[in-house]
């Protein structure tokens, strides 16, 4: 399994919550580098290697810059599948719950498909998380992916393959 560890794009401030910070003019353009980024990574990559990386899978906080950002990916890469919202993948996730959650996503999943899981985030989760699943300690910045791959998704199981930031 590959999983696509994004953080989402630069916020404006000063919502009323949190919650409802949307993407600024940056985070956009953040967001859409990141995707055309991808999109490039995608073409060039020998043809096995491209279906094993684009998304079939996209998991996305509830949080609304993070939404965007998910809507953002699926429109420039042309993916076809929804978007799974989840609080497991929120700013204050838990890595183990995430994993678990993921874990019961992909269960439906014939065992001979290549499964790319896409996963739109925050800090400090989406370092967190690469730290559980792989043990390294990196920061990712706004509109950052993080390819990693993971075979059973174990604590400190996973590799990274390979890092876009903008």
């Amino acid at each position: 399994m590959n999983i696509l560890l994004m953080r989402h794009g630069a916020a404006e401030f000063g919502a009323d919550s949190d919650f409802v910070r949307p993407l600024s003019k940056q985070g956009v353009s953040e967001v859409q580098k990141s995707a055309a980024a991808l999109l490039t990574k995608l073409e060039l990559t020998q043809s096995a290697l491209t279906q094993s990386i684009r998304p079939n899978l996209i998991l996305a906080s509830p949080l609304l810059r993070a939404q965007q950002t998910a809507e953002i990916m699926l429109q420039k890469l042309n993916l076809k599948q929804g978007i799974l919202t989840t609080e497991a993948v929120s700013p204050e996730g838990d890595p183990k719950a995430a994993a678990s959650y993921l874990a019961t996503c992909v269960e439906g999943y014939p065992d001979d498909q290549q499964i790319s899981c896409m996963i739109i985030t925050h800090q400090p989760f989406v370092s967190d998380f690469i730290s559980w699943l792989t043990g390294s300690e990196i920061f990712v910045n706004t509109a950052d992916v993080v390819c990693i791959n993971q075979q059973i998704l174990t604590y400190n199981g996973g590799e990274i393959k390979w890092q876009i930031t903008v």
